[in-house]
């Protein structure tokens, strides 16, 4: 049985066990089977159809983007600055979890999402703004340059600054 075959016409076939592994053509190499290889530098493009399982990081340098879709409409990258997810089809960018959270760089919640529920928003990790049931409630301070309405429907205002006893001054 074969395990190297040169051909006349320049290829080269290498088998292992009666099965052909790796066939030199014209414009590169066929291997059938696993290329296991401790390092791997590519310097073209590569093209793989079939899943990609990765057991560490995906590093990408300042700049380099991972784009997603047919026509790249979904970016994700940093420009050594600033670190951007970029929407750019005519989709909607749309980020589904049951609980999300946005934190600031030290690690406080700045926002939470909790699916089919409220959305807090939060101030130096102090909950000042949050959705309920029946409508909203705030925290501390509200100041606003106008309102429309009589605020007759704002409840726990009250005393000398009520709302209502102001709008006619």
């Amino acid at each position: 049985s074969n395990r190297i075959y040169a051909h006349s016409s320049g290829a080269v076939d290498l088998y292992y066990s009666g099965s052909l592994k790796l066939k030199t053509k014209s414009d590169g190499v066929d291997i059938t089977g696993e290329l296991q290889c401790d390092s791997l530098d590519v310097d073209g493009s590569v093209d793989i159809a079939g899943n990609v399982a990765l057991h560490a990081n995906l590093d990408l340098d300042d700049g380099d983007r991972l784009r997603l879709g047919n026509s790249d409409d979904l970016q994700i990258y940093h420009d050594g600055s600033n670190s951007y997810i970029s929407e750019g089809g005519t989709g909607v960018l749309k980020i589904s979890s049951n609980r999300t959270e946005i934190l600031s760089g030290s690690g406080e919640i700045c926002a939470h999402f909790q699916g089919d529920a409220a959305v807090d928003l939060y101030y130096n990790n102090s909950r000042k703004f949050e959705t309920t049931s029946s409508g909203i409630t705030v925290t501390g301070t509200v100041t606003a340059t106008s309102y429309a309405g009589d605020g007759s429907s704002l409840t726990g205002v009250g005393g000398e600054n009520d709302i209502t006893s102001c709008l006619f001054i």
